[in-house]
């Protein structure tokens, strides 16, 4: 899951809504894709100076992952052993921690902990295909 700031002219009596800190107008899209760059579920229109995190929790899909209500598949093996794992969304740093929601360890903490790094690599990679996503969307 990522988002995007999509540039848009002032629109009409928005005050600084849509203004944010580049000091251009932008409209947020916020999309979760697959692994194949499928877009499965976006929200698109909130206002440019929000962040990410917060247009998630405000979102519909934020408020059905938070209810479990979003139709996620039950936990399954991974594969080649029969150790059960969630599904779950893969985000940056600007998303919560949540039990259905991966975020890296915060930077300066990760420094000098092996396992922090490791795993901080492994989700940006997994994290790059939502930003390979909208590279090919744009």
């Amino acid at each position: 899951m990522d988002g995007k700031h999509v540039n848009i002219g002032a629109p009409a009596n928005s005050g600084s809504v849509y203004f944010n800190y580049k000091k251009i107008f932008f409209v947020i899209l916020l999309a979760l894709v697959d692994a194949n760059y499928n877009f499965i579920m976006i929200d698109v229109g909130s206002f440019g100076r929000s962040s990410d995190g917060s247009i998630f929790s405000h979102s519909a899909l934020g408020k059905r992952m938070e209810n479990g209500s979003l139709n996620i598949p039950p936990d399954s093996c991974l594969p080649g052993t029969n150790i059960e794992a969630p599904f779950v969304i893969v985000g940056d740093e600007a998303f919560p921690i949540k039990i259905y929601l991966m975020r890296p360890y915060p930077g300066r903490q990760s420094s000098g902990n092996d396992f922090m790094t490791y795993f901080n690599n492994q989700l940006s990679r997994a994290r790059r295909v939502s930003e390979n996503s909208f590279g090919i969307l744009a």
